[in-house]
């Protein structure tokens, strides 16, 4: 079967949802249901960061054991970065047959991968090979974004990365749609940024500005409405993945952690 791995930053379950935000997450969780998932709802990650959590379940180990109980994995990125780049779940699949689709995020730890099918992973850019050569190594990578913002173009940088954020969102949503679509097994791995700050989103898909974007997810409903978008988004895929090969498609939605609050 197609295989879709779906990472939903910072998405917390529904009953901390309900307790802590006062928010009601079973419209989308029953949608699920009703399609047959599995909803597990007592489930807990296995860190408190992305950096920690995605390594550790792409190689379906805790860290631990993967690189030993006394190592300060916890600072240094580079071997959490090479856990994600060489992950077992993806090099197990490669072995078996399927093509590998590694659908990116704006976080360095999941900005690429050098194993993943080029053509399953390619994205469409803002302002095409300008976008791709010139906007995406800056608005796209954490560290050069977080340089630049220190020069005068701090606030053209703010503006662009809300947009450029907000339509690889957009892009993704697509991509897994054309990747069911694809000729034999695929396994997908995909890790949205939303509904983790910045709430580039309001509740229906519109783009907010950039001053609001970057300090608006104090308030939890501005990230309630950019989860309720996620919701409707990821409704759309799954809809559309199952509408094209129901019987042959295994898909995992998972948050990595909680928010902040929780």
């Amino acid at each position: 079967p197609d295989i879709y791995y779906i990472i939903l930053d910072s998405y917390p379950r529904r009953d901390v949802l309900q307790n802590v935000y006062g928010f009601d997450n079973s419209q989308f969780l029953d949608h699920l249901a009703d399609n047959d998932f599995y909803i597990a709802s007592d489930s807990q990650s296995n860190y408190n960061a992305t950096s920690l959590s995605l390594p550790s379940s792409l190689n379906m180990e805790y860290l631990q054991s993967l690189i030993g109980p006394d190592h300060p994995y916890s600072s240094d990125v580079s071997i959490l970065r090479s856990l994600v780049q060489d992950n077992k779940a993806a090099l197990l699949a490669k072995r078996m047959g399927y093509r590998f689709a590694f659908l990116r995020s704006n976080y360095s730890l999941t900005l690429a991968n050098s194993n993943s099918d080029p053509q399953l992973s390619s994205l469409e850019y803002p302002w095409g090979t300008f976008g791709e050569l010139v906007l995406q190594p800056v608005l796209g990578n954490e560290f050069n974004h977080f340089l630049t913002r220190t020069t005068l173009l701090r606030n053209i940088v703010d503006r662009g990365s809300v947009y450029f954020s907000a339509d690889l969102f957009n892009n993704k949503i697509e991509q897994l749609k054309r990747i069911s679509e694809a000729e034999g097994p695929t396994f997908t791995f995909a890790h949205f940024a939303p509904p983790h700050p910045p709430c580039v989103f309001d509740r229906d898909g519109n783009v907010r500005n950039a001053t609001f974007s970057l300090h608006s997810c104090k308030n939890n409903q501005e990230y309630i409405d950019q989860l309720i978008w996620v919701n409707k988004s990821i409704t759309k895929s799954v809809d559309f993945i199952l509408e094209n090969n129901k019987a042959n498609s295994v898909i995992v939605i998972q948050g990595d952690h909680g928010t902040e609050t929780t």
